[in-house]
């Protein structure tokens, strides 16, 4: 199969092949393993074997933490001169793969220069260029804008004190035109720019990596049992998917006009889902298996406290709802409500484990198999941990939630 690099956006590095794995999956490759070997360190860059550039495309107008994927020719690295190995190893390329790469060809070409953990003056691109196109001339007239070959020399130093000098640096070519890129997203839902929101709103980032952690699209039905401000069904509805959200109480559609959940979905020219007040620990909607996704933030305490309807008093219609509570209910409900292969993703907050040991104090239940365990640092005690879990076979009567032994902090 064809060889790919990837340019991580240097963010939120333990979703990045959790995302990544999940989108693979959504354009069709069974063996998400075969297709690259796992990283031994945070570089930015991954080769990974694909079926086709279609695929390749794919997976850039999906990925919200991709920067970029190219089609590679060849990287140096290790060497005392690593331009002068880059150079001996393009010299040294078969006649398939400088075909491939188009090295040959008449056409215009542009070659641009990139540096991660420095930034580069134009005098020091330029120079970078000379060392290349000296040694090994391309054919064609040069073209800045809208060449019909776009070649990059990717360079890696790194961040940190320790990083002083380029690693590796990678001759990749660009694919033909992607029109649209993941990252096109994260601009346009930024909270900033939101019409309605509350201090509970999932970031929008998050909201969309979370959108693709539950591998969500075109005709996927997906739930928000704790919808809030919907920032995350904002972002399922973004990549296809039919919204439903629910929660105790629906305040957030009867504010002021341009100042409900309504108005997000407006201001996105999205569909607006079906909104009904319910609540999680009554077993709410849907008898049978329904659901292709949940993608939810429950309330774990921390901002906002998790309430449930109150049978002692009509005077008090809603009680204190224990976060252990609502996690082993939601995690019962998704069981009976996901239907097979269907994706629970959900957030819960909880004290740092200095050892990073969270997989196994997570609540369980035996219909749902743990896939990820992302870990977003909040402050140097308290992490967020995105899980998520796939519905792996039928639930029974005896099938029943294990809580969670994570010490929550509060």
């Amino acid at each position: 199969m064809p060889v790919y690099l990837i340019y991580f956006v240097h963010r939120y590095l333990d979703f990045r092949l959790p995302e990544l794995d999940a989108v693979l999956g959504l354009a069709g490759v069974d063996d998400v393993r075969a297709c690259y070997d796992a990283p031994t360190t945070d570089s930015p860059f991954l080769l990974l074997h694909l079926p086709s550039d279609d695929v390749a495309k794919l997976v850039a107008a999906r990925c919200v933490l991709i920067k970029g994927i190219y089609a590679y020719i060849t990287h140096a690295e290790g060497a005392s001169d690593l331009y002068d190995s880059l150079r001996a190893k393009i010299a040294a390329l078969s006649a398939a793969d400088r075909a491939s790469a188009q090295l040959h060809d008449e056409t215009t070409w542009s070659l641009q220069v990139d540096c991660f953990g420095q930034r580069l003056s134009l005098d020091e691109q330029n120079k970078r260029r000379h060392e290349l196109t000296d040694a090994i001339p391309l054919l064609g007239d040069i073209q800045i804008k809208q060449p019909a070959r776009t070649y990059w020399l990717l360079e890696e130093k790194g961040v940190g004190p320790g990083a002083t000098h380029v690693r590796r640096v990678f001759f990749v070519k660009s694919l033909a035109v992607i029109r649209v890129v993941g990252r096109d997203f994260v601009d346009k839902h930024k909270i900033k720019k939101r019409k309605f929101i509350g201090p509970t709103t999932m970031d929008h980032e998050l909201s969309l990596v979370m959108a693709n952690l539950a591998k969500v699209g075109p005709g996927a039905i997906v739930c928000d049992p704790f919808v809030g401000t919907a920032s995350v069904l904002v972002a399922c509805t973004q990549f296809g998917a039919t919204c439903i959200g629910g929660d105790i109480e629906m305040q957030g559609l009867f504010r002021k006009e341009n100042a409900t959940i309504a108005s997000n979905f407006e201001q996105y020219n999205l569909p607006c889902p079906d909104f009904v007040q319910w609540d999680l620990s009554q077993r709410v909607l849907c008898p049978k298996p329904f659901w292709d996704a949940i993608v939810c933030d429950p309330p774990y305490g921390l901002r906002a406290g998790a309430r449930k309807c109150s049978a002692k008093s009509a005077k008090k219609p809603f009680e204190l709802y224990a976060p252990s509570s609502v996690l082993t209910d939601l995690l019962q409900w998704a069981a009976a409500r996901l239907v097979k292969h269907g994706r629970l993703v959900y957030v819960l907050a909880c004290k740092t484990d200095p050892n990073g040991a969270y997989d196994d104090q997570l609540p369980t239940h035996p219909c749902l198999t743990p896939l990820h365990v992302c870990v977003q640092p909040i402050t140097q005690k308290f992490v967020r941990l995105f899980v998520t879990m796939v519905k792996a076979k039928d639930m029974r009567a005896e099938d029943v939630s294990v809580a969670s032994t994570l010490d929550v902090g509060w």
